[in-house]
């Protein structure tokens, strides 16, 4: 099971602590989903499993080598593909996401 997924589990049995709760809640405020949809769709974004494309799009990817999952992150306004970068709701999310699973990492969830 992935720590996003044990997270979402703490989190609908109000098992979160308060920081870790509100973080969950802004990723979901930025993603534009109700706090107990999250898991599904960071599930349907291949995230955090696919959390790499993010990384990948901070620095930019080359012409022509558009990263697998990098076109549902469009679709959610997360990258842009015409300038191969990270959009700012990108650069949102993927700063939640740290936090997270920094949280995770340090609960051993």
């Amino acid at each position: 099971m992935s720590w996003a997924r044990r997270l979402e589990e703490a989190y609908l049995a109000g098992e979160l602590p308060p920081r870790a709760r509100q973080a969950w809640e802004r990723l979901a405020w930025a993603l534009d989903v109700e706090p107990w949809e999250l898991g599904g769709t960071l599930a349907r974004l291949g995230l955090p499993q696919a959390g790499w494309i993010l990384e990948v799009a901070r620095v930019g990817w080359r012409r022509g080598l558009t990263p697998p999952g990098a076109g549902v992150l469009a679709q959610e306004g997360l990258v842009d593909l015409e300038t191969r970068r990270l959009t700012k709701k990108g650069w949102a999310v993927l700063g939640l996401l740290e936090e997270l699973y920094r949280y995770a990492e340090a609960v051993g969830r």
